[in-house]
């Protein structure tokens, strides 16, 4: 998807995996960094996400 206008009432997220965990159980603030092959970072935009709707 390319850039969009995300209305304020709106919500993203960003999937973090376990390595990114520490051990306080806090989140390492890397895992919201640009990987390297990555324009931008990746997220879902939630209101238009329908990947996790029940079957």
């Amino acid at each position: 998807m390319t850039a969009t206008h995300l209305p304020d009432s709106d919500n993203v997220v960003r999937y973090v995996g376990g390595s990114k965990i520490r051990d306080n159980n806090r989140v390492d603030g890397t895992a919201f960094c640009r990987r390297r092959n990555e324009d931008g970072p990746s997220v879902n935009w939630l209101e238009l996400f329908h990947g996790l709707e029940k079957q």
